[in-house]
């Protein structure tokens, strides 16, 4: 199917935005197809409009409405457009992250009507965008976000999701078979306790469902010197100071939960200044050694690469 001009049906939100790309097209096309039409060339908008007005026009003809009946139909309709105005939002701010080569033809129609179900009642800007990145990593890969996780969300008070924010900024990959956890190595020191990530804080995003925490600490044993780790695509190895081959490595207090590890992929967190430097010195108070490797970036899924930008 070609690409179309479209508009927003409700509110008015979503206007010129010219020609699509395919995959944002079809994911139109699937959101239509699960909720009702939302979005339509702009010349079926128009006649559908009219229609509507016609058919309201038709309805009301003849029918005495009381000054209550009146006043409640208007609260009805702004209530639903006030709604349709935060779908329209979402969508929109997720056509930016939806990748070139994305199918959005995959993703499962119940989840697309749970998914606005949950986020139609969100008006902040900022987590209107953490909903769009959520509807876009769908798009991009079905199955990424799970219905459990949706729920989750739509819990989240906005101070909720940036103190989360702030503790993935801690996301340390210490295992290529373990996806990434905060490293919380001591939550008493001012490094984590700047950024709000404090006993109590750690306490409230277990009961959020986000985390697990365990204040006694946890350990990964085994390990092999010389494997690779990573800080964002920042890459590691470690050796025992010991001479051993293998041995234990402190992995911090804090494990996400399956919804918190897929919410950290998209909630936008950022490096925290001197992390590196503050788990170097941790480790190697423990006889551990971490060496950095700046010719090498790790990605998402643990793979290490030659950096090319240097």
């Amino acid at each position: 199917m070609d690409p179309m001009t479209v508009t927003g049906v409700a509110g008015g939100v979503i206007t010129g935005l010219g020609v699509l790309s395919k995959p944002i097209t079809t994911l139109i096309e699937k959101i239509s197809e699960a909720t009702g039409v939302m979005y339509e060339p702009t010349r079926i908008v128009r006649r559908a409009r009219a229609e509507a007005e016609a058919e309201k026009i038709k309805a009301l003809a003849g029918i005495d409405v009381s000054d209550i009946q009146q006043r409640g139909l208007i609260r009805m309709h702004e209530r639903e457009s006030r709604k349709q105005r935060n779908i329209d939002a979402v969508t929109e701010k997720s056509f930016e992250d939806i990748d070139p080569a994305a199918d959005p033809s995959k993703m499962d129609n119940d989840w697309i009507a749970n998914f606005f179900a949950k986020c139609e009642l969100v008006s902040d800007s900022e987590m209107q965008s953490v909903w769009a990145r959520i509807l876009a990593g769908e798009a991009n890969r079905a199955g990424s976000f799970s219905k459990k996780t949706l729920e989750l969300m739509s819990t989240l008070e906005r101070i909720d999701a940036d103190l989360f924010t702030r503790l993935c900024g801690y996301n340390w990959l210490l295992s290529a078979t373990k996806p990434r956890n905060p490293l919380i190595l001591d939550y008493d020191v001012a490094l984590y306790q700047d950024s709000g990530v404090r006993y109590d804080s750690l306490r409230h995003l277990e009961a959020m469902g986000l985390i697990s925490f365990n204040s006694t600490g946890l350990t990964l044993r085994g390990n092999q010197s010389g494997r690779a780790v990573g800080y964002f695509d920042e890459v590691y190895t470690y050796t025992f100071d010991s001479g051993a081959e293998s041995g234990d490595l402190p992995a911090g207090c804090a494990l996400l939960t399956k919804p918190g590890a897929e919410l950290a992929q998209i909630c936008g967190a950022q490096k925290v200044s001197g992390f590196p430097e503050f788990v170097i010195s941790f480790y190697k108070r423990r006889g551990v050694t971490l060496t950095p490797h700046p010719e090498l970036r790790i990605a998402a899924d643990g793979s290490v690469t030659v950096r090319q930008d240097l």
